[in-house]
């Protein structure tokens, strides 16, 4: 079982794999599923304008 364990954790993400198991559980009836994760804003792909002070500077 352990080997069956290590495969899948270097097959996907510990986390994916965690929360595609859970919803397999609900889905089968055997858990609730509860929306227990925080809703987070979108990431922008586009760069955000700067003023001329602070480009140029690395930190």
């Amino acid at each position: 079982m352990a080997a069956q364990y290590k495969q899948i954790g270097n097959a996907v993400p510990v986390n994916l794999g965690y929360h595609v198991g859970r919803c397999v559980l609900a889905a089968l009836g055997e858990i609730p599923l509860e929306d227990t994760m925080e809703v987070v804003a979108p990431l922008s792909l586009t760069p955000e304008k700067t003023s001329s002070s602070e480009q140029g500077v690395l930190l």
